[in-house]
């Protein structure tokens, strides 16, 4: 009885097959297309994370380089460094070499910064600045040879 049903719609079963086939195959190419897609967006994405870790890398080195050829003050380029840092490798604030950073910017953090200078009083700003020249005359040693170390480290990271 089965063989007879099979034998009697062999055509429409084949058909049926077909179109089954077909119906799996769009599906495969659309999950395919999917997966070139996304491919080519994490790509792309990548790229523009490569490229702003660089940005950040050489920021930091300029900023390094600044501080030890004395162009930038110790205040200013430890507060840039700690927070590029911050967006290029957290885990290097844990590093010993390089915490007189963090150290200074610690002991700055509270200061008021550009627009809000403005706002202070001038007897206000020259205790500020007193504190802050303190802060650089006690950490310029450090923050100098942390300036030095980080400049090899990226060097050596980075060819």
């Amino acid at each position: 009885m089965w063989v007879k049903l099979i034998e009697d719609n062999v055509w429409l079963l084949t058909g049926a097959g077909l179109v089954v086939i077909v119906f799996l195959i769009l599906i495969i190419n659309k999950q395919w297309k999917l997966l070139v897609r996304i491919k080519q967006e994490s790509e792309v994405l990548a790229g523009s994370r490569t490229a702003r870790s660089n940005e950040i890398l050489s920021g930091i080195k300029v900023l390094c380089k600044s501080m030890v050829d004395g162009q930038v003050e110790i205040s200013e380029g430890c507060m840039r460094v700690k927070i590029l840092l911050d967006h290029f490798d957290p885990s290097l604030h844990l590093d010993p070499r390089f915490t007189a950073f963090i150290d200074v910017y610690n002991q700055l953090e509270d200061m008021p910064r550009f627009g809000a200078r403005k706002a202070v009083d001038k007897q206000s700003l020259k205790v500020l600045d007193a504190r802050r020249s303190a802060v650089e005359l006690d950490n310029k040693d450090a923050v100098l040879a942390a300036s030095r170390s980080l400049i090899d480290h990226m060097a050596s990271q980075n060819g």
